[in-house]
């Protein structure tokens, strides 16, 4: 993949929950040298067999005017999800986004390309009547998922990156599409 998507330039920290079952079974055998050569070379075997086509999947939600405490799992006092609760407690949250913009076009261009949104030509929000959308030559992550990574990737929602059949997803290395060109 290329430098800039491994370094997007954006600051995430990333909140663990780690649940310890401690028994005295546990402290007694994490203490035996023989069980942790053990458990080592049991880790380091499926480690060595594991299918180099396995790789996780992950979902990415980009929302538009979200608060913090806007969903179930951070606290809303009325408002529930559980849906995204259960997606939240199972993966990895991450709680620090600073946006490429302050507008949806251009913040949507600098996430898909992982640059600056004045170097993707993206300057302005695309409206109903927009003839243009993120320039064709730009890469995408869904097209380094898909090349390098062989990933099937989707986008389901609002594109808002150009409207016209040459700007929507298809041509921007998404398999499958399932939302609005536009707002």
């Amino acid at each position: 993949m290329p430098k800039r998507f491994a370094m997007l330039g954006y600051q995430a920290y990333s909140i663990v929950s780690v649940l310890l079952h401690v028994s005295w079974f546990q402290n007694v055998c994490h203490a035996d040298p023989q069980y942790r050569q053990e458990q080592q070379h049991q880790q380091t075997t499926r480690r060595q067999r594991r299918d180099p086509l396995d790789r996780p999947n992950f979902v990415l939600f980009f929302v538009d005017d979200l608060g913090y405490g806007d969903l179930g799992y951070t606290g809303h006092p009325t408002t529930t999800t559980p849906n995204i609760d259960r997606l939240a407690w199972h993966g990895k949250i991450l709680t620090t986004w600073y946006s490429g913009c302050s507008v949806c076009s251009c913040s949507r261009a600098a996430l898909m390309t992982g640059r600056q949104y004045p170097r993707t030509g993206v300057h302005e929000v695309f409206n109903a009547v927009a003839q243009g959308g993120l320039p064709l030559e730009e890469i995408t992550i869904a097209e380094q998922l898909r090349q390098h990574a062989n990933y099937t990737t989707a986008i389901v929602g609002k594109w808002h990156l150009g409207q016209r059949l040459a700007y929507l997803p298809g041509n921007q290395g998404f398999d499958y599409y399932l939302g609005i060109p536009y707002r």
